[in-house]
């Protein structure tokens, strides 16, 4: 058998896997071509989605596009030197009014490079007699341009800026050896914390550069291998763990006379499995975890990764689900931020109808003439706070608190009041979309059970986030 060795996954696999229709053969197995594949159609829905959205200020402009950078660096399967961004808007620049369109151009083209940290000019000409005698830097062949077309009557502009691949940044001011050092000494802050403490008396240094030399650093001190896992295992045995871990040939290693432990880790390669296989996974670590003594838990704080729920509900049947709040806040602050306007289960939405009588069903059925209309918003931006708001009120409330009223509600009625609040809210300004999100994902009884304190009337967590753990 003739195998390949995939460049992106690192995986052995037969040739079968990398084929081309015409002859020849892919550097990538078909699983990364297809994932890479699905990665590039959810960024074409959004560049599309995008260009219906409202116009945006500078400000909103570096929010957005600073999250498409962030969110690239939390996608378990790319590496963030290989993955690239399409974006498209519309901003404002009534501001800069009285400046030339090319003086607009550089200060918007400009502006970008201080959010994403590159530089951007126009390619060399090939003529070497032309070119300016000054230092050079270094350039790259990331298939990244910015299109910039400004309105001088509408004082608007349209940017379409694509950046093939998010290579090495280059650095405008270097970072020398005593920050570095620096850097090193504080690798427990985060890197917004160590610029903090460097910005005042270095200017010129940027967060993004802070945030590199933080992770390159990192990387030195606890990689102790290209593999995760072999690395995770290399550094925990280094430091003298007890270590309870699946091992390369998918068998269980386990200390010999048990274990105390106050954190367990499971490292799994989220990529390649599908939530089926995920669950299964999970809930064979935590029987082992169940096995040696984690027996009788009463609470399992996740971030709404539904393996995970499913997993622990086999191991431990009647364990308390909790969601933690942070994660739902910013899964919720995005969705909000987002105008792309999704088909959401009318049927969902109807059945809530049969649960409460104070919803209108005729605003229900509207759903399906409104839902491809380009007038339809998803959240105003003045109201996204007030909903937020109010989310997290709803899951503060609990039995054994009383209201402002003084009053000691039951679960019932806790759960019916919120769904009220916030579908009225909705109701109110006639957005049907966010009820529907709200109802679909947070709202109905199955889901509310997973993220609401109440649902608990007996007794409250007095935790309410990850973190505790998280930061281990």
């Amino acid at each position: 058998m003739t195998t390949i060795s995939c460049t992106r996954c690192s995986l052995i696999l037969d040739q079968s896997f990398f084929i081309k229709e015409k002859g020849g053969f892919y550097t990538r197995c078909i699983n990364c071509r297809n994932q890479n594949n699905k990665y590039i159609r959810k960024r074409k829905e959004i560049e599309e989605s995008q260009k219906s959205i409202s116009i945006l200020s500078y400000e909103e402009l570096d929010q957005r596009l600073s999250e498409m950078i962030d969110d690239i660096g939390e996608e378990e399967y790319f590496e963030n030197c290989e993955t690239g961004i399409k974006f498209s808007c519309f901003i404002d620049i009534s501001f800069l009014k009285n400046k030339t369109p090319k003086e607009i151009v550089d200060d918007i083209k400009n502006f970008i490079g201080k959010i994403d940290g590159y530089y951007y000019m126009p390619r060399k000409d090939e003529n070497k007699e032309k070119h300016r005698d000054k230092i050079p830097i270094d350039r790259f062949d990331c298939d990244s341009t910015i299109k910039i077309t400004i309105n001088i009557t509408n004082l608007q502009a349209e940017i379409d800026y694509t950046h093939g691949i998010l290579h090495k940044r280059p650095e405008r001011h270097p970072i020398n050896e005593n920050i570095k050092e620096f850097i090193n000494s504080q690798l427990h802050l985060s890197p917004a914390e160590i610029f903090a403490q460097l910005e005042l008396n270095n200017p010129d240094i940027t967060q993004k550069q802070i945030h590199y030399w933080w992770t390159q650093i990192m990387k030195k001190n606890y990689q102790k291998d290209q593999d995760q896992l072999i690395s995770s295992y290399l550094l925990l045995n280094e430091r003298n763990y007890n270590i309870i871990l699946m091992d390369l040939d998918g068998d269980w290693t386990l200390p010999a006379n048990g274990a105390e432990f106050s954190a367990a880790y499971l490292f799994l390669d989220n990529a390649k499995k599908n939530n089926g296989i995920r669950t299964s996974i999970l809930a064979k670590f935590f029987q082992e975890l169940k096995n040696i003594g984690l027996k009788n838990i009463k609470y399992f704080f996740t971030d709404k990764d539904y393996s995970q729920i499913n997993a622990a509900q086999i191991i431990w049947p009647s364990v308390k689900i909790q969601i933690c709040l942070w994660h739902a806040k910013r899964a919720i602050k995005k969705k909000l931020a987002d105008n792309e306007l999704k088909n959401i289960n009318q049927a969902s939405l109807l059945n809530s109808k049969q649960q409460y009588d104070f919803i209108d069903i005729q605003w229900i059925l509207s759903l399906t003439s409104l839902k491809t209309s380009n007038t339809s918003i998803f959240c105003p931006k003045d109201l996204r706070s007030e909903v937020l708001d109010l989310f997290v009120k709803h899951y503060h409330q609990h039995s054994l608190i009383p209201s402002t009223q003084n009053e000691f509600l039951s679960a019932q009625v806790i759960k019916r009041n919120a769904v009220e609040e916030m579908y009225l809210l909705c109701y109110k300004h006639n957005l049907i979309h966010l009820w529907g999100y709200l109802w679909t994902h947070w709202y109905q009884n199955d889901v509310w059970l997973l993220w609401a304190r109440s649902a608990s009337p007996d007794e409250i967590c007095i935790f309410k986030i990850t973190m505790l753990t998280e930061s281990y």
